[in-house]
């Protein structure tokens, strides 16, 4: 087989029809422009069992972006008159726990 003119760059198509390949495009979507860093840490955890940890602002871009739609998935909720929110606390214990494992994920 011959060599890739462009050995970084890849073309994959996922089957939408498969729940987990979805999963997989919704998380990917989800990076913005840092699709390639996850995926390298994907990978490389997968591979190896470890992984780099990404600098602080991309840490922290993430964090929002998570925060944010955890937000918007609340707001959301909270529109539907029969479910009724505590609005007194910014974040459910579920909430919290999903952030501190996303946190120690990135730490392994």
């Amino acid at each position: 087989m011959d060599a890739k003119k462009d050995p970084g760059k890849f073309t994959i198509r996922f089957c939408i029809s498969d729940p987990r390949q979805m999963k997989a495009v919704d998380e990917l979507n989800a990076q913005g422009r840092l699709k390639a860093q996850f995926l390298t840490n994907a990978i490389l955890h997968y591979v190896e069992g470890t992984a780099t940890l990404p600098p602080q602002e991309e840490l922290e871009s993430i964090l929002e972006r998570l925060m944010k739609r955890m937000l918007d998935d609340r707001a959301d909720m909270s529109a539907k008159p029969t479910e009724k929110i505590d609005s007194s606390e910014p974040f459910s214990a579920d909430d919290l726990a999903t952030i501190a494992g996303t946190l120690q994920a990135f730490r392994r």
